[in-house]
């Protein structure tokens, strides 16, 4: 299965004129600033916005030709849709909520049941199946969310801001799920987030919209290596490590070693936000944890910030204000001392 589209929505005070393909199993993470057209995208593709200009086609199936007038509506796509505020059936169980799409697509009851089991059992909830949404918790209730899409076995998945409303170590629980999902199915999955750690950890490509286009497409680390925009600089520009965790430091495949706040043991995927990490021309004292000599070997102008790439180990991308790379001289070669905090390194099981 694979989605190719050109979708363009025009509104009076918008317009989103967008094209995207995305080959068998791929994912997609659609990143950018409130107003971007994220949410109209997936309507579109969805059938749930009209579209005053394009073509929508998954697995060599039209689903949306305005040049020839061919439509066809939602539950004839072979969509799989998750918002953030889940949007369960309050009279149902959670069994029944994930049975409901089966169901609707003329599954047989006890088939439907089963897949709705399998499905909450592969999300770790397979023992809450009699709950309504009242008695379960957020992040219990996004994954029924998810199930319910996936028991319908969708062509296309798309989530928006799926892990939005949920707590920080609900999130991490969630996106391992849904990661192993992914990881599992060939499904085309579009992941609208606003966190660039959704995005590096469930993507292997990331479109970014911004004012109704698409700004810059490419991988999370192309991304994070040269951002088009300061808005993609600021969001995505994360450094991210894979390592081991002994419960208290991580030591990096490719040499150095970061102290998060909080570290799991085993392997872990480290992310810091370059905006985190600091230059200093002499060795800091006081609070950071987490200090190495380095040298710089890039400096560009991103957006309204400097992006400096350290040498390590760790190598690293960080980021300052024009003034404050003035006043360090910053060159390639030039030594520097980097430091960042332990609460600003983020570590999860890998």
């Amino acid at each position: 299965m694979s989605l190719a589209a050109r979708v363009a929505v025009r509104r009076e005070t918008f317009a989103l004129d967008v094209d995207l393909g995305v080959p068998d199993g791929g994912v997609v993470a659609v990143l950018g600033p409130n107003g971007a057209g994220k949410t109209t995208l997936l309507r579109a593709l969805a059938g749930l916005s009209s579209v005053d200009e394009g073509r929508v086609e998954a697995g060599g199936t039209v689903w949306e030709d305005t040049a020839s007038g061919r439509w066809l509506p939602p539950e004839r796509r072979g969509v799989g849709l998750v918002f953030s505020d889940h949007l369960l059936f309050g009279h149902l169980t959670a069994l029944q909520n994930v049975a409901f799409g089966p169901r609707a697509r003329g599954v047989q009851r006890e088939e439907a049941r089963r897949r709705a089991q399998t499905w909450l059992d592969k999300l770790g909830i397979g023992d809450l199946a009699a709950r309504r949404p009242s008695a379960l918790s957020g992040g219990q209730a996004q994954r029924v969310a998810l199930a319910r899409a996936l028991a319908t076995e969708p062509a296309v998945l798309l989530l928006d801001e799926p892990l939005a409303a949920l707590d920080a170590s609900t999130r991490v629980e969630v996106r391992r799920a849904l990661a192993d999902v992914l990881g599992e199915r060939r499904t085309v999955c579009l992941l609208v987030t606003h966190d660039p750690v959704d995005a590096t950890l469930l993507a292997d490509r990331v479109v970014v919209l911004e004012a109704g286009a698409v700004v810059q497409d490419g991988t999370p680390a192309e991304l994070a290596r040269a951002p088009r925009t300061g808005w993609t600089a600021r969001l995505l520009g994360l450094n991210v490590y894979r390592g081991v965790a002994d419960g208290t430091a991580v030591a990096l495949d490719d040499g150095g070693r970061l102290v998060p706040a909080e570290a799991p043991v085993g392997a872990v995927v480290v992310t810091v936000a370059p905006g985190a990490i600091a230059l200093h021309a002499e060795q800091p004292h006081g609070s950071p944890r987490n200090v190495w000599r380095t040298h710089v070997t890039t400096v560009e102008q991103a957006g309204s910030v400097v992006r400096v790439g350290l040498a390590g180990p760790p190598a690293a991308l960080a980021d300052l204000t024009s003034g404050a790379a003035a006043e360090l001289g910053l060159a390639p070669g030039v030594e520097v001392w980097a430091s960042v905090k332990a609460n600003e390194v983020h570590a999860e099981p890998d």
